[in-house]
């Protein structure tokens, strides 16, 4: 009976996911999380892209890579356009303004992502158990890009 006991206990703490590598087996850096895709400070915004694609050891890492950037740059673009809307709510009353604003977003949006700065990138190749086994990369980018390109 206690065997089963502690057998269960070693099953239940064992967790659903088991790191199998990490890149240059690093361990995982504070900012690569999902929990907090973009965070504001004083003279920045800082935003981390995540792709996750099951895993192949045939996997073109560059593309991984690209398109966790493309998240980044994507969170940033949502980020910037909020910024935007948010300085010029009280002109938004008429379909022409909102259409005007939305343009002039778009507009400014494509010129500010030209400044964002990759800072830090990071992968973990992991394998989960729950709901079916099978292995995943999770590739994660960081960028930065300075608010005075957003004022």
């Amino acid at each position: 009976m206690i065997r089963i006991v502690i057998f269960l206990i070693f099953i239940s703490c064992a967790g659903h996911q088991n790191v199998l590598y990490t890149m240059e087996d690093l361990d995982r850096p504070s900012w690569a999380t999902e929990q907090t895709p973009c965070v504001e400070e004083s003279e920045r915004l800082t935003c981390v892209g995540v792709f996750q694609i099951k895993y192949q050891p045939s996997l073109n890492l560059n593309m991984v890579r690209q398109k966790a950037e493309i998240e980044a740059n994507v969170l940033i673009s949502k980020r910037i356009r909020q910024i935007i809307s948010s300085n010029d709510t009280a002109y938004l009353d008429t379909n022409s303004n909102k259409t005007f604003i939305s343009s002039f977003s778009n507009t400014q949006t494509k010129s500010t992502l030209e400044r964002i700065k990759v800072t830090s990138r990071w992968y973990e190749v992991v394998e989960i158990r729950e709901p079916e086994e099978t292995t995943v990369i999770r590739y994660y980018v960081k960028v930065v890009i300075p608010y005075n390109f957003l004022k």
